[in-house]
């Protein structure tokens, strides 16, 4: 019984972060699209969180990157289509992609189904290994929020 009452406690905290997250979110669009009305998007969070530590006896770091862009007008689809590169040195990984597509003032959120990793040779001229995960966000429009979040790892 204390089992459950932990859970829903613990659900009804989620569940309210959430709406303030998805609130907060609806803010920042409204306030891009008054402050920004002739820019294609606009940047509504990007973030990069490092973390340097020794691995046995190695260094090594890791960074979490977040990015949330408001689609504000046609010029802004060129943002549908992203990579995230990747070698021997720096892997990728974490990848989590998602389309909130604005519907009846409701976001409805469509999740990246297909991230692809590609060979990326000819980018860089000292190592071959270079490759790059495609991502390419569904139902892009005007008034979506592509979000995209992934973890660097050195």
């Amino acid at each position: 019984m204390k089992n459950n009452s932990i859970k829903n406690v613990f659900l009804f905290f989620t569940s309210c972060f959430f709406v303030q997250a998805l609130q907060a979110q609806l803010q920042g669009v409204e306030e891009a699209r008054t402050k920004y009305p002739d820019v294609s998007a606009v940047y509504l969070n990007k973030s990069q969180q490092y973390r340097i530590f020794m691995d046995k006896g190695v260094l090594s770091g890791v960074c979490d990157v977040h990015e949330q862009i408001y689609i504000n007008k046609e010029s802004g689809l060129v943002f549908q289509s992203r990579s995230i590169g990747t070698n021997k040195f720096v892997e990728a990984s974490n990848i989590k992609a998602f389309t909130m597509v604005l519907k009846n003032k409701k976001y409805d959120k469509q999740v990246v189904d297909k991230i692809e990793l590609k060979s990326d040779p000819g980018k860089y001229s000292f190592y071959d290994d270079q490759k790059s995960y495609a991502v390419v966000f569904p139902a892009v429009q005007p008034g979506a929020v592509l979000d995209l979040s992934y973890q660097l790892k050195y």
